[in-house]
């Protein structure tokens, strides 16, 4: 059986990558690629295919491709009709972003609280300023708008800090100790309103499109901070803009937006209150490492005839 692993040169094999494609692949044949040219060349006599993305010239030339593994959880810029038309199997990689984003989600909640963006402004101007206002996040509520993976493992982790954790999942049903009170998304409002920190980790769908309106923002207490770590298109540009600069909340830290990259004529850079990092949340050096483990408790399922995780189609 071939598989075929196409990264991109930002995501390179690590050594802990190779060591589990040489461990757990052994008796198999599994090509890495990080170019076009070498892709197009290995595609056509491929059975697996792990990539970040997928085009109908792939599909056209994929003639015995039986099943495609997206190198990521977000699965909104794969055209899924591709792989029903062509009958393959097409999974995620839910599970292997949850350590590093919910380190990320627990950073953001310490900067915000502790204004860490005013320091380091400081430190550019040379200003020594003790005056700046300090808290922390102990204590406080968390709000997390969607509760899988990567939301699951930061509630454990807010927990473990101090914080009360409440959320959204599809079924309203709580399975943590670790998260006092579940709802659903009819009741966004009651998590909105009791939320110190509010995080989006929701996907792109229809009913999530600027789910979270000016009215909805407002509802807000002026002293919480939003994280967005989900998919920009939750709230509109304009709307996150008008909400940070008028101070309707005390601040943002945003990975996402609802265009991107963020134009660099955008007001959003000039906001004290708000943190941008070019939609990187999900990075890590050990990426492809992580993938490749997920990928692999699959592969055992598929070899095995079982049944498969994670599939989307």
């Amino acid at each position: 059986m071939k598989i075929l692993l196409f990264h991109s040169k930002k995501f390179p094999i690590t050594k802990e990558a190779q060591n589990i494609i040489d461990n757990e692949f052994q008796n198999h044949k599994f090509f890495t690629v990080n170019s076009r040219n070498s892709l197009f060349q290995e595609l056509p006599d491929t059975d697996i295919f792990l990539t970040g993305v997928f085009s109908k010239e792939m599909a056209d030339i994929s003639k015995k491709l039986k099943w495609v593994n997206a190198l990521s959880a977000g699965v909104d810029n794969f055209d899924l009709e591709l792989f029903r038309k062509n009958n393959i199997i097409f999974t995620n990689s839910t599970g292997m972003h949850k350590i590093q984003m919910s380190e990320y989600a627990v950073m953001s909640m310490v900067m915000l609280i502790r204004n860490m963006n005013f320091f380091m402004k400081n430190q550019y101007n040379n200003i020594w300023n003790q005056e700046i206002t300090q808290s922390q996040i102990s204590g406080k509520t968390l709000g997390i708008l969607g509760l899988g993976s990567i939301g699951r493992e930061t509630a454990r982790k807010a927990h473990f800090m101090g914080m009360k954790v409440i959320g959204i999942n599809t079924s309203g049903i709580n399975k943590d100790d670790f998260i006092e009170k579940v709802y659903m998304l009819k009741d966004l409002d009651t998590v909105i309103k009791n939320s110190d920190f509010l995080i989006n980790l929701l996907p792109s769908r229809e009913e999530t499109k600027y789910l979270l309106t000016l009215e909805k923002m407002k509802l807000m207490k002026k002293s919480a901070y939003f994280i967005n770590m989900g998919r920009g298109s939750i709230i509109s540009n304009d709307t996150l803009y008008e909400v940070l600069k008028d101070n309707i909340i005390s601040g943002a830290v945003c990975d996402v937006f609802e265009t991107e990259p963020l134009s660099q004529e955008s007001p959003l850079w000039k906001l004290e209150n708000l943190i941008i990092t070019p939609h990187i949340c999900g990075n890590s050096d050990t990426y492809i490492a992580k993938a490749l483990r997920v990928f692999s408790d699959n592969f055992q399922n598929y070899i095995n005839n079982e049944k498969m995780f994670n599939v989307i189609t």
